[in-house]
């Protein structure tokens, strides 16, 4: 990505530049085109300044978010930008639709701008390329009962066709949507390829070939990728909690900056965990590659 988020001070404002501006994990025509974002940040530099501050109304917003999930977070981001923008008009978000008593869906984001009402499904994902159990050619998330190919198509097939549903166009008309709405898929993430070629896999056929990309490893074969991953030995490395997975690493003051062989012994055995690698400019400790480190058994559960 080349847009430089390091610009901005706060975590949250260096996150919302880098969910405007990433590119898409999806290229299809259902996928929110990934220059909608660089187009709307080239055109509210005045904004982006005024919510990067510690009493911004995006920094309100993130406190008062009611869990610790990294979807949340995401959806905040993207709903405060589009609030803070006089001409888009936030309709619903998370509206839950319930047909005979019980719950088929959700609106993630439905909102009017420029005479057209949107519905958008957001998504925040990290996927790990790894060979199905019997050979297919699976993505799946740090937890792998999260697969890139299940989520896509419930998206397309289902999420996607809540409006035009008989209960999601009734809920829309409680709204006051009486029109016919354009639903798209605001998308982000990292797809994330095997150090070992042992585990190569093809990539799904709807992926962005220009989407982000990171390596992973299991755990106990880490320290075999030394020279690749840590060329100069200069690097320092750091392990980033989960509201940290979007934008590029920026130290904080409480990190530890490991050397690579200091990080192996501080990653626990039996989860999946983020890490990133980062070199020193004038600008300070930027980050340079990422991936994650998985138990030896995953993606088996």
């Amino acid at each position: 990505m080349h847009y430089d988020v390091y610009k901005y001070r706060t975590q949250a404002a260096r996150d919302l530049a880098w969910a405007l501006t990433s590119p898409s994990m999806m290229a299809h025509e259902l996928a929110v085109d990934e220059r909608w974002g660089e187009l709307e940040l080239a055109r509210n530099q005045g904004l982006m300044s005024r919510l990067d501050d510690r009493g911004s109304e995006l920094i309100h917003a993130l406190r008062n978010r009611q869990s610790g999930r990294l979807g949340e977070y995401f959806e905040i981001l993207l709903i405060t930008w589009l609030d803070q923008i006089p001409p888009a008009t936030i309709v619903a978000s998370n509206q839950q639709v319930s047909r005979g008593g019980h719950t088929i869906g959700e609106f993630d984001l439905v909102f009017r701008r420029d005479r057209v009402v949107h519905h958008w499904e957001l998504a925040i994902k990290f996927y790990l390329g790894h060979p199905g159990p019997h050979g297919e050619q699976s993505w799946y998330g740090p937890n792998p009962r999260d697969r890139l190919d299940k989520k896509w198509r419930k998206m397309c097939r289902h999420q996607l066709r809540l409006a035009d549903k008989p209960a999601g166009k009734e809920t829309l008309q409680k709204l006051g949507v009486d029109e016919p709405v354009e639903p798209a898929a605001f998308i982000k993430g990292y797809l994330f390829e095997p150090l070992d070629e042992a585990f190569a896999v093809d990539h799904h056929p709807h992926t962005n070939p220009h989407g982000l990309r990171g390596w992973w490893v299991h755990r106990g074969a880490l320290a075999d990728f030394e020279e690749r991953l840590d060329p100069t030995g200069e690097r320092r490395w750091v392990t980033l909690s989960r509201l940290r997975w979007m934008s590029p690493a920026c130290p904080f003051d409480d990190d530890t900056l490991m050397s690579f062989s200091m990080l192996h012994g501080t990653l626990p055995p039996n989860r999946a965990s983020l890490v990133a690698g980062l070199e020193e400019t004038e600008d300070g400790w930027r980050e340079v590659t990422r991936g994650f480190v998985v138990p030896g058994r995953w993606p088996r559960r």
